[in-house]
Formats: structure tokens, sequence, C-alpha cells
């Protein structure tokens, strides 16, 4: 498995080819579910959340087979403590045998994503993120 800090992910995408990707991925043969939130409540703080965003390629799509998934934590009292209120992480994963593949630091990724038009539906962020990290790996992306 390879873990994709910030810098990475930076290094590893660039606006037009993001574009581009994003823009192959509306022809379909992507599953995206609703997103599921669940609700935390930590002790006298305002209410947090987390999203999961899960999604994967339909079987036989020309995109091959993948599974991703973002875990976001939305904690809003973070920002009394001076740590950023919204930590993610992207989940890409194998969709024939569910190994594991990267795990991509998901606040970034999703700076990345907000190129798309609002209209695109989030499962693009799967194959844009599978083209950029199982195509093209930067060469500094951590082993564990």
């Amino acid at each position: 498995m390879r873990f994709f800090p910030a810098e990475d992910v930076d290094a590893a995408l660039d606006f037009p080819s993001l574009i581009e990707a994003l823009s192959q991925a509306m022809s379909g043969g992507f599953v995206a579910p609703r997103r599921y939130h669940h609700e935390i409540e930590p002790a006298g703080e305002a209410p947090a959340m987390q999203p999961l965003m899960p999604g994967w390629t339909e079987s036989g799509s020309a995109a091959g087979d993948y599974l991703g998934a973002k875990i976001v934590n939305v904690f809003p009292g973070n920002s009394a403590r001076g740590v950023p209120v919204v930590a993610g992480l992207y989940l890409l994963q194998s969709g024939r045998t569910g190994e594991t593949l990267a795990a991509i630091d998901g606040t970034r990724l999703t700076l990345w994503r907000t190129a798309r038009r609002p209209r695109w539906p989030r499962v693009i962020s799967l194959d844009a993120t599978r083209r950029a990290f199982c195509s093209a790996a930067p060469a500094r992306s951590r082993r564990s």
C-alpha cells in the first residue's frame, strides 16, 4: 500500500490533466451511493460530523476495477484549538481483491477535486484518483 500526503497529491496532479480525467469520467461506469452522515457529539462542543463517501467502478468498466471511499471529519471545535476543522482520508482499493492500494490525504484531494463543475457527480473523483495514483505514482510516495 502507498501513502500520499498532501505534498505528493500536489506533485501528482495538475489542472489540465485533472480536468481531462474528470471530463472522461463523465462517460459513466461508476457507482456512487448516497453519502452517509454520522453526527458525533464531543462533550461540551458543537456537534461534529463524519461523512463517508463510497464509490466504485462498475464490473467490466474501461477504467478498471476499483473501490474508493473518502472519510471526512468535520469538528467545528477545532478552530478554538488551532487545528483544521476539516480532515479527510481517501482509500483507493482493488475492486477485484479488496486490497488497499493507496491512502491519500483526503483534505488535499478534495481541494483539487473542487475544480469540477458542481453538476458533475462525486464519483468522478474515484477515476481522477485512480488515474493519478495508480498510473503515474510519484516516486517519493511512502510505502507502509
